[in-house]
């Protein structure tokens, strides 16, 4: 992953692979670009993960179960 944009989903196998902290800082070297001012950043970027996580697992498991077939 080159760069982090929250308006394009990031390849869920891609944002999964990446370690927590790498995240992070993907997310928050975006708000740095995009001269986002925040009161705290790091809890900014915290909830991004949040939600780009529980995303990229959501996305990877709607895979998975299409491949298998949809059976569980």
């Amino acid at each position: 992953m080159a760069r982090y944009n929250p308006l394009n989903e990031p390849d869920p196998a891609e944002w999964l692979a990446l370690d927590e902290s790498e995240r992070l800082r993907f997310i928050q070297d975006y708000h740095r670009r995009a001269r986002v001012r925040l009161p705290n950043v790091r809890m900014h970027a915290a909830m991004h993960a949040i939600v780009e996580n529980r995303m990229a697992r959501r996305s990877r498991a709607a895979h998975s179960a299409a491949a298998d077939g949809g059976s569980s």
